[in-house]
């Protein structure tokens, strides 16, 4: 918060600490539900129903502190209606298991299809939202589950999250090409420490993001057409980039070089190599 700055929060934040906190500060507070009448707001458990909701009330609440900034109802409809990647966000692909290959598909691409749902929950909360939302779009699907973590999240607690919920049938763990992300090998350990591994029926260490996408798909392709299996990209958002080129997204990504500095908060590439021996 800066102050006298206008506030605006969610539904669901700790409104006592946030409010006492911009008063201190002479910051305006506002929720979003006292800005915009939005459909179920109140006792919203839909993430992407609840980031709308505070859309539309941060460009109302613009329009207001600053008439030089015009917001009409048609530029709230266009806004909401435009969605971040991994965020619930939902792709059928073709897995080609002789060419090991990823095609994508139009919506509804036929019978031979596979659903993806890339997700950057990656904190107990967020894979709360995401698996209460499975359930509500996609009742009784069996998922299976390609997950990644950083190492500072509550692993153990996420594990658990996943391994309870609804239809999860097999868990694939992989480790982005990040200094902060967490071994799948440690990952794995912590479940199998587990006593009770839910209805997940098979777990392992990938070695690599696109190697566990791939064997996500493999294992889903033959399962197909009974099965009707979704596969369920989650976890931090370090592994996206490469999950999404395994998925055949054809996008720009960082260079290796970008890909290492990243997270070690070094201003540029040379530092991260000062404590290298010289050969």
């Amino acid at each position: 918060m800066k102050a006298g700055v206008p506030v605006l929060v969610g539904p669901n934040v700790p409104h006592d600490v946030l409010r006492a906190h911009a008063e201190r500060i002479g910051s305006p507070y506002f929720v979003a539900t006292d800005l915009v009448e939005y459909e179920g707001a109140a006792e919203t458990t839909d993430f992407d129903d609840e980031n709308s909701l505070i859309a539309m009330a941060a460009m109302r609440l613009v329009s207001d502190v600053d008439n030089r900034c015009s917001v009409t109802r048609h530029h709230e409809e266009q806004g909401i209606r435009c969605r971040p990647p991994c965020r619930f966000e939902a792709v059928d692909v073709l897995w080609d298991p002789s060419s090991r290959t990823v095609s994508q598909q139009s919506p509804g691409g036929g019978p031979q299809a596979l659903k993806v749902v890339l997700d950057v929950g990656h904190n107990l909360p967020a894979l709360a939202q995401l698996f209460a939302k499975l359930e509500r779009t996609f009742p009784g699907r069996p998922l299976r589950i390609v997950a990644g973590f950083s190492r500072d999240k509550d692993l153990g607690g996420c594990l658990e999250l996943i391994a309870a919920a609804k239809n999860v049938r097999a868990l694939h763990l992989v480790q982005a090409s990040h200094p902060r992300a967490a071994p799948a090998q440690e990952i794995l350990n912590l479940v199998m420490e587990r006593n009770d591994p839910g209805d997940v029926e098979a777990v392992a260490a990938e070695g690599s993001v696109t190697t566990g996408v791939h064997a996500a798909l493999q294992a889903t392709g033959e399962s197909q057409p009974s099965g009707g299996e979704i596969v369920v990209v989650c976890g931090s958002v370090f592994i996206m980039s490469e999950a999404r080129e395994a998925l055949g997204f054809d996008e720009p990504k960082d260079s290796d070089v970008i890909s290492e500095v990243a997270g070690l908060h070094l201003r540029n590439s040379q530092e991260s190599f000062l404590e290298e021996p010289r050969k």
